[in-house]
């Protein structure tokens, strides 16, 4: 549910990220897809290209914005 709903904000995350643990760790720690570059994401993604493809895909996204309280349902199912 949470690539469901987190989707329609960050649509390519979920072809970058398939572990679904690391998905909801990054949804948790970031929120909002403008916070993923300025956010160190080693410590859930231990491959460096990795998280320069996430960053990459966030500042590029299609994807539509949310409001604050989506995104505490989102990270509550996140959780």
């Amino acid at each position: 549910r949470v690539k469901e709903w987190y989707g329609w904000h960050f649509p390519e995350l979920q072809g970058i990220v398939n572990d679904n643990a690391q998905y909801s760790k990054l949804v948790l720690t970031c929120g909002y897809r403008s916070n993923f570059r300025e956010t160190d994401l080693s410590q859930i993604l231990e491959e460096e290209s990795t998280e320069a493809a996430v960053k990459e895909a966030a500042e590029v996204s299609m994807g539509t914005d949310i409001t604050d309280l989506d995104k505490m349902n989102i990270q509550s199912l996140a959780e």
